[in-house]
């Protein structure tokens, strides 16, 4: 029977680190979706919806928000101290984001994006709350 415990202790690690990697893996496969996808492809807005200046930050704060996080839960399996976590966290954001602002710009012929450093502004202040909400989380 300890055997058993032992086994099934063992293996719950493991398994949070699988579903941490595939939750990234998706959520970085939706994050370039909707970064590289073409304007003309977006969804169009209802009519009642108001058009918000600058919405499209909001939407990069919640998508890096939500990628670095993940990437938070997943990097703190691997038993690292805060301020590694955070600097890991944050380095690996900024060279997503600027990733796909360069992209933008490769493809803008095609996708009618363009790099925009306010993009990436948006993307580091997402990262940021998404680690505030994960220490806060932690801390409880």
């Amino acid at each position: 029977m300890l055997g058993f415990v032992s086994g099934i202790l063992h293996f719950i690690p493991i398994m949070k680190r699988k579903v941490y990697s595939i939750a990234l893996f998706v959520w970085t496969f939706i994050l370039f979706l909707a970064l590289l996808m073409p304007k003309n492809k977006l969804m169009t807005k209802p009519r009642f919806i108001i058009d918000i200046p600058h919405i499209d930050k909001a939407v990069h704060i919640f998508l890096f928000g939500v990628f670095a996080f993940l990437l938070t839960k997943f990097l703190s399996l691997q038993s690292l101290t805060r301020q590694k976590l955070i600097t890991k966290s944050i380095s690996l954001t900024l060279v997503l984001s600027l990733l796909t602002e360069v992209l933008q710009k490769l493809l803008s012929q095609w996708i009618e994006r363009n790099f925009s450093w306010l993009d990436v502004l948006a993307d580091l202040i997402g990262a940021s709350l998404a680690l505030i909400i994960y220490f806060f989380i932690r801390k409880k």
